[in-house]
């Protein structure tokens, strides 16, 4: 049965019940064998971002997951389908669907012909996914021409070679969008739990650092005026030994030399304040800084959390 055969054959399941493909496989269990799934990340450009959804006009995600799914599908002889759509988007835009053969894989990527089967095909393609879930220079897709490209990097023969499985848009029912609105939803649902959870974690993260900003400035201030009230109880203590007994008991004034040297103590002390001020604000600067700097990668860390 060749691709044309198959797109007949689904064509005429539609016709019968337009949610067939995307109904859960279990009334066509003679055909089904196993089905895995797998999310990647995707971030789409300045141009994808001007093309607004037809049905409600507004712009897409910058930053989004797509979930694709590899069904083996047995009859006569074994199809390999691939499904993908943007994960808790409300648009029917971005679903894409192919059935392939084991000869529409080797002729589209011929790295393939060193494999017997649609079965070892597929699992190749698990096993690579599965291992580099985070990896976006083994893994990544991208969006051109109608068209879901999914590349793959795997190891050939010693040597690191690319393949592309090319995924054509699946233009979507009425009654498939029907469907598909609750698992929507769902998808919604559970990203924001996702995103509540991360808030509650960022919260505290937050709440600890103020803390931790304040026992520092804290510490800071005891400091410093510790080390002024120290310095100027040594000068006090200086001029004292510095000066005879009976001239300790005198008033202050009863020598220009000492007021001159007085006068020069407390300008001494005033720079040390001086100075003690001026390191103050550059540590809370810094202090600042770091924390904007830690903001700013954890905003960064949300927007790009899987779902």
């Amino acid at each position: 049965m060749n691709q044309k055969e198959i797109s007949e054959k689904i064509e005429d399941d539609e016709k019968e019940d337009t949610l067939s493909s995307l109904e859960d496989e279990n009334h066509n269990k003679e055909f089904f064998i196993k089905q895995t799934s797998y999310t990647i990340k995707y971030t789409r450009s300045e141009n994808e971002l001007s093309e607004l959804v037809l049905d409600t006009k507004l712009p897409k995600a910058k930053y989004c997951q797509f979930m694709i799914e590899f069904i083996l599908i047995k009859n006569n002889e074994s199809f390999l389908r691939i499904k993908c759509h943007e994960i808790s988007a409300i648009h029917f835009e971005d679903f894409y669907e192919r059935i392939y053969s084991y000869n529409d894989n080797i002729q589209e990527n011929k790295y393939f012909r060193a494999l017997d089967t649609i079965e070892e095909i597929k699992d190749v393609i698990d096993y690579v996914l599965s291992q580099n879930k985070k990896n976006s220079k083994r893994i990544f897709i991208k969006l051109e021409n109608n068209t879901l490209k999914l590349h793959i990097n795997l190891t050939y023969f010693d040597n690191m070679k690319e393949i592309i499985l090319n995924i054509p848009k699946k233009k979507l029912t009425d009654e498939e969008k029907i469907f598909l609105l609750p698992m929507l939803l769902k998808e919604v649902q559970e990203k924001m739990k996702v995103y509540e959870k991360e808030n509650k974690k960022y919260k505290i993260k937050k709440k600890k650092m103020m803390v931790n900003k304040s026992k520092k400035i804290d510490e800071f201030n005891y400091f410093t005026f510790d080390l002024i009230n120290e310095k100027e109880k040594q000068i006090e203590d200086d001029n004292n030994k510095s000066l005879p007994q009976s001239v300790r008991n005198e008033t202050n004034d009863t020598s220009n030399n000492n007021s001159l040297e007085i006068e020069e103590n407390k300008i001494k002390i005033r720079k040390d304040v001086s100075i003690k001020k001026k390191m103050k604000k550059k540590i809370e600067g810094k202090i600042k800084v770091k924390d904007l700097e830690k903001k700013k990668n954890e905003n960064k860390k949300i927007e790009n959390n899987y779902f």
